[in-house]
Order: structure tokens, then C-alpha cells, then sequence
């Protein structure tokens, strides 16, 4: 081939135009001769969808959709096509499902997500399970429910082994697809609809009635396009067990939970949140030991008992049998200081400013501590404290802390914390300083529209200090004191007493009992209508994160509180 084009070449004049474009396309075919590089790792580009699966965008597809249109069984489609979204990570199918329900179902999540927009996001979601663990692993149907209450969704969940017929399932399906006010969640397995992998989350958006077929939004784009599936393989597809629980998978219909505002200042700790893998023995036992010492009998005085809890929860706190905090701030806060020598005192949090005309968020934020430090729970835990050294009020303030969280620009919530107030000197960098500005200063209508104009508004001048009396009163009335409010796994020891005891806890005055009747009470009489809502709220996400985590079975009995 050379040859014959070097004879060419000599038979052309130099200046012939025609040469030089012989040269061209020489070089070019010695290119492509070369030896092409093979990648290191294997990549795709989508996968072909099995026969048992029609494409929404085929032809087929389409008529499929226009019929089902025509009967009404579309109307959930809508909403969830705007809010569809491509999971951004390879696990995060379950994630993507549910941030797709929340910005559905018009779930304010009372957080900046970027700028000044609060908008849910999957790094948001880190209630009930470790988004580093829902990253490299996803999650199940048990922390799917239990992050979609925590995000004040209400759940209709059932287990694939609940269904009892292809008809109560075709029952569901057909009401959640001719609302737009639910989403409806399959968790199956992919092997049963013959495409490529196994466990998987995917919102339903629409069902045929003719041809019996469902709509799935499959969250991996990247992997297939959305299609339609016979509802029966669906059925079948639920029905299989998942590894990771050992039970059916299943289905969850979500709704707005209607009586969960919006938190104002206080959230459940992240570094609640447990692994699978690792059971956090050490929330399991503390609810125990809490449970079974709420059983002894006491006096009826309102401060005697409240005093009583609030010396064992320091003794259990001193001996480490907790090591976590149960409760995290919204807003960026800085540690104050006594001394070096003496941990944290309080908590200065700053509070965040609006615009010219617009009611300030610092007023609603001042008005729920006030609302706060007027429960009568809160006056006899500051009585308690005037005789506790500031050691063992620094133990109560560490139940209020940002575990869990990094300094990072990109973390859903940006911690400046401080450790001197003389130091201004942070441990973020400026651009996450911005952020926190920025954040401080467009966390505008994050509470509730129920709460309406509050009058005699009394700013709080940028800033407001959160003790240990906050932080005891707030776990008296939120943590469920009475056994029977407890999960099965974590009511073992206290009904273990109450046999042993001969008697019920409706025989006696228990701590608990009494406990609970006052923090109750209390709430109840109050007028505070901001700190009802932040306790409420916490009460639900509270419950939901230690029904996951009795889910994981008693506590390993070679556990110390000190291993």
C-alpha cells in the first residue's frame, strides 16, 4: 500500500493540492493502524430491557400510557415526573425513592439545602442509618420506614408475605395511582423481573387496568428507563426475601404526616443513627437500665421525682453507658467555655435574620426557649442544678451536640464551632464560613405557616444560649420513660421487674409512671404553642430511631458500657 503511494506521489507535482491530501490520509490510515488501548475497568451504558418489561418511551409504551390516562390511573404520574430523579449513587435506589416523596408530597425539610433554598436532598437523609452505610450498601424496608417517618412522612408499609392476594395489591395500586397526594414505593428484587442485579427501590407511577400493568420510575436511569411491568411479576417481585433482613420485602404508601412540624431549633442526634454490621449496644442497654430503674416505687412530689431521673441519668452518663448525644442543633452554634480545664458550660447559637417587612425567625427561635424555660419541667430542672457542680452540668449539656457532622462545605448542616469565644478563629474554612452566613440569614420561613404572626416579639440580638437545663428538660420530655411506650426488645427488663415484683406498674407508683404524668401535664397546660410542636415532632422521630434500633436484638451479653 506504501509503495503504490509513494509512485503516486512522484507522478504529482509538489504544488498539486491533490498531493497534499494524499499525505493527509496517509498519516491518518498509519493512526489507524496503531494498537488501540483497552480500558482497565469494565463500564456500560445501559441495559437492555427483558421481555418482561415494556419501555415507556416505545411506541407501545406510549399507547399503554394513553390508555391508562384515559381510565384516571395516571394521576400520581404527574408530580412524580417532575420530581424524578437519577440516584446518585449506585446503592442509593431506597434514598432516591424516598427524596423523591418528600419534594412530591411538598415536605419542607426546615434545612438549606444550597443558597438559600431548602429542598430535600439523599445527604440529607441521615436519620435511622449512616448515609455512609446507605452509600455503600443502600438500605432495607425497616430504615426506609423509619427514615420516611423521621422526615415527617406517615407510612402505610407492608411486608411482601402481608400480601394476601394479587387483588388486595391491585387494590392498592389502582387508589395510590388516581391520587397525587401519595406515593406508593415498591422494594423487590430485579432478578424476578429478569434484569441485572437484585434488591431495589422504585416509586409506582401509574397502572393499566386493561392489561393489569404498573408504571415503575426506576431511580437508576443510568441502568434502565422507566417501564411497564405485569403487576403479578411485581407481586412475585415483593415477595422475595431480602439477605439483609431475613424478611419479604414489600411495599409503602407515603403520605404527609400532617402533625409533625417543621423543627425549629432542636433534631435528633445524628450519632444515633446505627450499622447494621454494628448494633449500637450501648443505646440498647442505657434504654434498659433507664426502663428498669423508672420501675422502683416513689414519692408523688412532681421536683422529688424529677430530680430522682435527672441524678440516675448523670450517674449513667458519668459511667459512660452513653456515650452519644441524643439531641443535635439545627443551627450553626459555638462551645463556650469557663476554662481549659472544664468542658463545654453552654451553647451560643446564632440565630438566623430576614429581610426588611418579613417577621424574623430569631423571634420564633427566642419565643420557643421562652416557651421552653416556662414548662415547670424546666424549673425544677434548674432547682436540680443549683446544687450540681458545673462537671456534672457539662455531662447534660453533652446531650446536645453535632455529632457526626464535618466541617465541610458540602455537609448538609456547617458546625462553626469555636473553642473560645475570644478566638475568632474557626475550624472551617472561609467559603464554609460563608455558607454559615448565608445560611444564618435565608433559614427564613422554616417553621411552621400554622404558627401565624407572634406579637410581642422580642429580638434575641443574633444570638441565644442553650445550658444543660435545656438539654435535661428536653430529654425528660421526649425519651419514652414507661416501658410500655418502648419497643418489645427494649420493655424486657422493666416487665422482667415488674414480675418479679408481684405486682403491675398500675398497682404502684413507679418513677415512670409518675414521671411521664408530670412531663405530660405539663406540656399539656402549657400555652407555648412553638415548644408543643419542637417536643411533639422530636417525640415521633425519637420513637422511630429506637424502634430501629430495638430491631437489632438484645445487647451482646460480654458487652461492658466501657468496651
Amino acid at each position: 500500500m506504501l509503495a503504490v503511494t509513494s509512485l503516486i506521489f512522484k507522478r504529482l507535482r509538489k504544488d498539486n493540492p491533490r498531493a497534499l491530501l494524499l499525505k493527509l490520509a496517509v498519516s491518518s490510515s498509519s493512526v489507524v493502524e496503531r494498537p488501540v488501548m483497552k480500558p482497565h475497568t469494565l463500564q456500560f451504558y445501559r441495559r437492555p430491557l427483558p421481555p418482561s418489561c415494556i419501555d415507556f418511551a416505545s411506541a407501545e409504551g406510549k399507547t399503554i400510557f394513553a390508555e391508562a390516562l384515559a381510565t384516571g390511573h395516571m394521576n400520581s404520574f404527574f408530580k412524580l415526573s417532575s420530581q424524578y430523579r437519577t440516584q446518585d449513587e449506585p446503592a442509593y435506589c431506597g434514598l432516591t425513592s424516598l427524596v423523591m416523596a418528600l419534594n412530591v408530597l411538598e415536605i419542607d425539610p426546615g434545612r438549606v439545602w444550597k443558597g438559600p433554598w431548602r429542598w430535600y436532598h439523599e445527604d440529607m437523609l441521615d436519620c435511622c442509618t449512616s448515609l455512609q452505610l446507605a452509600r455503600e450498601k443502600g438500605i432495607n424496608m425497616e430504615q426506609f420506614i423509619c427514615l420516611a417517618r423521621c422526615n415527617n412522612l406517615s407510612v402505610q408499609a407492608v411486608s411482601g408475605s402481608s400480601i394476601l392476594s394479587l387483588e388486595e395489591l391491585r387494590a392498592q395500586i389502582k387508589a395510590a395511582t388516581l391520587r397525587d397526594d401519595v406515593v406508593f414505593v415498591a422494594s423487590y428484587s430485579r432478578k424476578t423481573l429478569s434484569q441485572t442485579g437484585d434488591g431495589h427501590f422504585s416509586p409506582i407511577a401509574g397502572y393499566h387496568e386493561g392489561r393489569d400493568l404498573v408504571l415503575i420510575l426506576d431511580t437508576a436511569r443510568f441502568k434502565y428507563p422507566p417501564h411497564w411491568v405485569p403487576i403479578q411479576t411485581l407481586l412475585d417481585a415483593m415477595k422475595t426475601v431480602d439477605p439483609d433482613t431475613g424478611r419479604s420485602r414489600g411495599y409503602a404508601i407515603l403520605s404527609s404526616a400532617k402533625n409533625q412540624p417543621s423543627l425549629l431549633l432542636f433534631r435528633p442526634s445524628p450519632a444515633l443513627t446505627i450499622e447494621k454490621d454494628k448494633c449500637s449496644a450501648r443505646i440498647l442497654q442505657f434504654a434498659k437500665d433507664w426502663a428498669k430503674y423508672l420501675n422502683t416505687q416513689t414519692s408523688t412530689d412532681q421536683k422529688e421525682v424529677i430530680h430522682m431521673a435527672l441524678s440516675h441519668l448523670k450517674d449513667l452518663k458519668c459511667k459512660k453507658f452513653l456515650s452519644v448525644a441524643f439531641f443535635g442543633l439545627t443551627l450553626p452554634y459555638e462551645v463556650n467555655k469557663v476554662s481549659e480545664q472544664v468542658s463545654g458550660d453552654s451553647f451560643t447559637v446564632h440565630c438566623p435574620q430576614m429581610g426588611k417587612g418579613e417577621e424574623k425567625v430569631t423571634c420564633l427561635i427566642k419565643n420557643l426557649i421562652t416557651e421552653l424555660e416556662s414548662l415547670d419541667t424546666f424549673k425544677a430542672v434548674k432547682e436540680f442544678f443549683i446544687k450540681e457542680k458545673i462537671e456534672n452540668k457539662s455531662e447534660f449539656l453533652s446531650f446536645i451536640q453535632m455529632d457526626g457532622l464535618s466541617c465541610e462545605a458540602d455537609s448538609p448542616y456547617v458546625a462553626l464551632v469555636q473553642t473560645k469565644l475570644s478566638n475568632e478563629t474557626a475550624c472551617c474554612s472561609q467559603e464554609v464560613q460563608d455558607k454559615c452566613t448565608a445560611y444564618r440569614k435565608l433559614r427564613n420561613e422554616v417553621v411552621l405557616k400554622e404558627s401565624g404572626n407572634l406579637k410581642d416579639c422580642t429580638d434575641c440580638e443574633g444570638a441565644l444560649t442553650i445550658r444543660p437545663e435545656h438539654a435535661a428538660t428536653l430529654f425528660l420530655q421526649v425519651w419514652p420513660h414507661m416501658a410500655v411506650n418502648l419497643p418489645p426488645s427494649l420493655s424486657d427488663s422493666a416487665a422482667q421487674v415488674e414480675e418479679s415484683s408481684g405486682s403491675s406498674s398500675q398497682d404502684k407508683l413507679t418513677l415512670g409512671s409518675l414521671l411521664k404524668e408530670y412531663v405530660s401535664l405539663d406540656l399539656t397546660k402549657s400555652n407555648g404553642r412553638l415548644v408543643k410542636d419542637e417536643i411533639n415532632t422530636i417525640k415521633v422521630k425519637i420513637g422511630e430511631l429506637l424502634t430501629y434500633h430495638g430491631q437489632c436484638g438484645t445487647p451482646p451479653q460480654c458487652c461492658s458500657p466501657l468496651a
